[in-house]
């Protein structure tokens, strides 16, 4: 059996390209990478506010990865494995800097999705009050504790399904959905008080 070319990796699933980089080829992990980079880092950075600390610990989660192939099984989502490592990663960090997570910053700079939850509140007319409103929200969710922010972050933000979202935290789906469940009351108690 042949390596595959450039144009046969690119059609490949995450998870076919992963088998195929346990079996040696390198070039499948370029293309993991090129695939998951990106969003590696906005993760990373949601939890950690610093660009460079998320491109640095990006690396860490790619150089876990590319030791950990020979383990990885085919049992889910080759994202929902790699953002677990990603998350571990921050633990990691936040235990060598004698931090706890609570700490941690959060939020992140998703205009797109503050915008999406502004508009559920009632939104004024004129771009700089919606502008005021964006911000209202962003203040809403850098508040909420880790737990709830991170549930917020990768349901409302990124839009992965609460079952993805429990294998990368390591809860149980009805304990995720109990969390986003409080997230949105304490959003909704603080946008209706200000």
């Amino acid at each position: 059996m042949s390596e595959p070319s450039k144009a046969q990796e690119a059609t490949k699933s995450d998870e076919e390209l992963m088998l195929l980089f346990q079996q040696g080829w390198r070039g499948a992990f370029d293309e993991i990478l090129s695939r998951f980079k990106d969003p590696v880092v906005q993760f990373l950075y949601h939890y950690v506010r610093d660009g460079n600390l998320a491109h640095d610990l990006a690396q860490e989660t790619f150089l876990a990865i590319f030791k950990a192939r020979e383990t990885y099984q085919p049992v889910g989502l080759l994202r929902t494995w790699i953002f677990s490592i990603a998350r571990n990663q921050v633990f990691s960090h936040f235990r060598r800097m004698g931090r706890h997570p609570d700490q941690m910053g959060g939020g992140g700079d998703a205009q797109e999705a503050l915008e999406s939850i502004a508009r559920e509140t009632p939104v004024p007319s004129r771009k700089l009050e919606m502008q005021e409103e964006i911000e209202r929200v962003r203040k809403a969710v850098d508040e909420l504790p880790p737990i709830y922010r991170e549930v917020v972050y990768l349901r409302i933000f990124k839009d992965y399904p609460y079952r993805e979202i429990a294998d990368i935290l390591g809860v149980n789906e009805s304990t995720l959905r109990t969390r986003m469940e409080y997230a949105l009351k304490y959003l909704r108690i603080q946008m209706k008080s200000e």
